[in-house]
């Protein structure tokens, strides 16, 4: 069975990324085809559950006794390859906008058997070479809107297909 590792907010929390997260994966989990295993991002504030293990960035407590995150470990940058090597998955799917993900082309050289998708927000803002250097690495880069794909295929060199964040119309509109 093939596992897959995703890295981006907490599939358990109310959190957009965690959402959308949560939804694609609970199907994926669904078909028995997968071992799902979530690295997540700002896993503390739980209020959905789900089926397959979440292991948390780093956090660090606050006086008052909350939560929040290590500041050089917000979206993993520090966790995330400590985690591929424990995990040992065969696909990492990485959700987030641009600057969450910089560290996942780097680690794709350092864990070059282990196929690394990069779901990327580009829905506006401006883009340029250098923001994508970090994702010419990756195996695939899918983008959350046309414009995100045509913006992505033209700085990366290659096709980048679209699939919108908008998973269920009747909850997203």
């Amino acid at each position: 069975m093939k596992k897959i590792l995703t890295t981006t907010y907490s599939p358990c929390i109310q959190g957009s990324y965690g959402i959308v997260c949560r939804e694609i994966f609970k199907r994926i989990h669904e078909t028995g085809k997968y071992e799902i295993i979530s690295h997540g991002w700002f896993h503390w504030d739980l209020t959905d559950s789900v089926p397959w293990q979440v292991i948390p960035t780093t956090t660090r407590a606050r006086p008052d006794g909350s939560r929040e995150p290590d500041p050089d470990d917000v979206h993993g940058t520090k966790s995330l390859a400590q985690t591929i090597a424990q995990v040992k998955p065969d696909i990492v799917w990485a959700l987030g906008d641009h600057y969450m993900l910089r560290h996942i082309g780097s680690l794709k050289l350092q864990f070059p058997s282990i196929i690394f998708i990069a779901y990327l927000a580009v829905d506006g803002e401006p883009w340029n070479f250098l923001i994508t250097e970090p994702y010419k690495q990756v195996d695939h880069i899918v983008a959350l809107s046309k414009y995100g794909a045509d913006t992505l295929a033209r700085y990366c060199n290659r096709s980048v297909p679209f699939v919108y964040h908008g998973i269920n119309p009747q909850e997203f509109k």
